[in-house]
C-alpha cells in the first residue's frame, strides 16, 4: 500500500496541477480522490460479536457518517447535505493478503463489475512483463497465474465479518 501510495504521488500531483490550471473543468473530477485508510483494532477483546471487533472500521465508520461536507460543486442541489461516507464511490478491501498466493474471490454482485476490471488489468500488467515472479525475480513469466479466482454463477457469499462490515450497513458497496 505505501509502494502504491509512493508510486501514485507524481501522478496525483500532476493532476492536481492541471485542475489549478483550469485544465479539468468536471466539478465531480475535481472532487474525486483516491483515500489508502488503514484500519485498526480489528480483534475482539473478548469474543468476536458485532460489538467486540473491528474497532476503527466501526469508529471510522460511523464518523464519516456524522460527518457533513461543504461541496464547491455546482451541479449539487443541496451543498452541505452530503456525508463524508456518502461521497466513497468504491470501498476495496484489502486485507489478509500477505501470505504467498493470496486468493481474491468477488464477494458482491453489486460490485462483479469491479471485480472483473480488476482480472483485466492484472492480466494486462502481466502481459506487459510488470511483474516480478519468485523471491529473486528469477522465474520466467510462464509462471504466472492470477490472484483472482474468476467468478461462477450469480451470487457470491459475501458474509465474512471484516472492516468492510460497517460500510456496508451504510450503504457502501
Amino acid at each position: 500500500m505505501l509502494d502504491l501510495a509512493e508510486t501514485l504521488d507524481p501522478l496525483l500531483i500532476e493532476r492536481q496541477e492541471r485542475l489549478d490550471a483550469g485544465e479539468e473543468d468536471d466539478d465531480d473530477v475535481a472532487e474525486t480522490t483516491l483515500q489508502l485508510v488503514f484500519f485498526d483494532g480489528e480483534e475482539a477483546f473478548k469474543d468476536w460479536t458485532a460489538t467486540d471487533s473491528i474497532y476503527g472500521a466501526r469508529h471510522l465508520a460511523h464518523k464519516w457518517s456524522t460527518t457533513y461536507l461543504t461541496s464547491n460543486t455546482k451541479r449539487r442541489l443541496l451543498p452541505g447535505s452530503e456525508t463524508e461516507i456518502g461521497t466513497i464511490e468504491h470501498l476495496i478491501l484489502l486485507d489478509l493478503l500477505g501470505a504467498p498466493r493470496p486468493l481474491i474471490r468477488s464477494s458482491f454482485v453489486d460490485t462483479a463489475w469491479l471485480f472483473d476490471a480488476m482480472i483485466a488489468v492484472e492480466k494486462r500488467l502481466a502481459e506487459a512483463g510488470a511483474f516480478v515472479y519468485g523471491d529473486d525475480g528469477a522465474e520466467t513469466q510462464e509462471k504466472y497465474t492470477s490472484f483472482f479466482v474468476p467468478r461462477a454463477g450469480a451470487y457470491n457469499f459475501g458474509g465474512i465479518e471484516d472492516d468492510h462490515i460497517p460500510f456496508l450497513r451504510l450503504g457502501n458497496t
